[in-house]
């Protein structure tokens, strides 16, 4: 006998195939297209409108102009009445001070100008007298070497020998006679004289040690011969050699008097003597008045404080100028330049004032060029939201390279900052959002054009060649992709030269995943 089955279990058979039955129809309605409604999108009409394209970057804010304020030693700061970040007004007080102990200051500046002043002046005098004594100089030198190959001719040397400390002695001494003479065989022929002549082995290193010692300032030949035992033909040769060593020496310092070679030296020192007086002068006379800013501007730098007295870690220029050690170290293969610089200079800096107009640099492509030049207007956008304006005052005239790929230069657009031309900004009436040492964002106006067809920036999709729009065919529901080619953007719409016309409708933002033929939900959402 068959069991019947229960109820519960038709019913349960019966709710199985139902769900097995939907999901087979849900499967085959998905394959077949029942339920594809599409993107869910919004839309916007293509309309006419005015446009204007704009060159937006940023750049470094700077001062067009600073204002040093100098302090010296032994000045008292009476009062400071700003700090920095100050923003001051021109005519403001900066600060005051108690110049009475700058007396003392001026006077050491003073004297070390009066002992530059006499060196350069006994120098150019000591010139012009040697200019005159050349003549009979060489005259002297030529009858002095007559006399000692006269001289030579009838002396008999005979050779000696030395140990190796005496040759090394003497080795020195024909060096140091050889550079003070400007002739090599004249001096070897002296100290062979002396290292062969009769007298003791210690007379002979005395003698030899005087010539080491001597320079051109206190080269006395003479003074050799009190070392030797007179008489004989070997003494009466070594005086007329020395004699004619000690006109050598005399001509070469005379000569290089003559021909002003150390000129240059003095009158550097002199020329850098004045000017550090003279900036003391003004920087003392400033003092008195007390300081004032010259525009309106801001500080960027405060180094002095109310109620000091100003000591430096400088030394005075009294205490560092000394001519003969100067000349000294450029004898030596000093340079000058870098021996006087800052000898007298008075470069301490108490007070530093940025004055406005502030500038803003950045750098543009040569592409660029056409549209960024000088007087353009700009709009600079403040920290503070407020919006300033400026005016391009500067662009360079050498650019380096470009590099890098921009697709706004490639669809038309305005280029950023990857070029490689320096621009200047200036802003004449800055607020408290543009902060020097910052960057702030600059826009430039470089087109306008009226009624031109127009989309949203974002509604643009690109590829290697080309760029898109989706058109929204409304009767059949779907997109088409639609090459467009673009002019000029102004940050928020593109003209559209071609591909589009007005009152087409486009997909506002299109995904990545779209193709063309894909369906669409369509909401419009037009601006009023």
């Amino acid at each position: 006998m068959e069991k019947k089955m229960s109820k519960k279990k038709i019913a349960m058979l019966c709710t199985l195939g139902v769900v097995i039955l939907a999901l087979l129809v849900v499967a085959i309605g998905y394959i077949a297209g029942w339920f594809d409604k599409g993107y869910d999108v919004d839309v916007v009409t293509v309309a006419q409108r005015d446009i204007t394209a704009t060159f937006d970057t940023s750049g470094t804010v700077s001062s067009s102009k600073e204002g040093v304020f100098n302090i010296v030693d032994g000045i008292k700061v009476k009062k400071v009445n700003v700090q920095v970040g100050s923003v001051v007004k021109k005519g403001d007080v900066l600060a005051e001070f108690d110049a009475s102990s700058l007396n003392s200051v001026l006077a050491e500046k003073q004297s070390a100008l009066n002992e530059a002043s006499k060196a350069y002046k006994d120098y150019q005098s000591a010139s012009a007298t040697a200019k005159s004594q050349l003549g009979v100089l060489k005259a002297q030198v030529a009858q002095a070497e007559k006399n000692v190959a006269e001289l030579e001719a009838k002396a008999q040397q005979s050779q000696k020998e030395t140990d190796k400390e005496t040759q090394q002695q003497a080795q020195d001494a024909k060096d140091n006679l050889s550079s003070l003479t400007n002739d090599s065989s004249l001096a070897g022929k002296i100290i062979d004289n002396i290292v062969n002549s009769s007298e003791s082995l210690q007379s002979i290193k005395k003698m030899l040690d005087m010539i080491s010692s001597m320079n051109s300032g206190s080269g006395d030949m003479s003074a050799l011969l009190g070392g030797m035992s007179a008489g004989g033909s070997q003494y009466e040769l070594m005086q007329a050699q020395m004699e004619l060593a000690s006109l050598k020496m005399s001509l070469m310092t005379t000569e290089a008097q003559a021909n002003g070679s150390l000129e240059t030296v003095y009158k550097s020192v002199y020329e850098s003597a004045l000017k550090g007086y003279n900036e003391i002068k003004a920087t003392v006379d400033t003092l008195n008045a007390g300081w004032i800013s010259e525009e309106d501007g801001v500080v960027s730098e405060v180094n002095i404080t109310e109620g000091e007295t100003v000591k430096s870690e400088a030394q005075s220029a009294t205490a560092s100028f000394d001519m003969t050690s100067i000349l000294g170290a450029v004898t030596s293969g000093g340079d000058i330049s870098s021996l006087v610089s800052g000898l007298f200079s008075t470069d301490t800096i108490g007070l530093r004032v940025e004055y406005y107009p502030l500038e803003i640099s950045f750098m543009i492509n040569k592409g660029d060029l056409a549209n960024v030049s000088v007087g353009k207007k700009v709009n600079i956008e403040s920290e503070t939201g407020a919006t300033l304006k400026g005016e391009v005052s500067f662009v360079a005239a050498v650019a380096s390279a470009s590099s890098g790929m921009d697709i706004n230069a490639l669809l038309g657009g305005a280029t950023g900052s990857a070029g490689g031309i320096k621009t200047v900004v200036t802003i004449n009436e800055p607020d408290s959002g543009i902060v020097i040492g910052l960057d702030a964002d600059v826009s430039i106006e470089t087109e306008q054009k009226q009624d031109c067809v127009t989309v949203p920036v974002e509604s643009i999709t690109y590829d290697d060649k080309h760029a898109y729009v989706f058109v929204y065919d409304s009767a059949e529901k779907i997109i088409k992709q639609t090459v467009v080619e673009t002019g000029i953007l102004d940050g928020k719409y593109y003209e559209i030269l071609s591909g589009v016309e007005q009152g087409d409708i486009i997909v506002r933002t299109p995904v990545s995943t779209m193709v063309d033929g894909d369906k669409v939900i369509a909401h419009n959402v037009d601006e009023k």
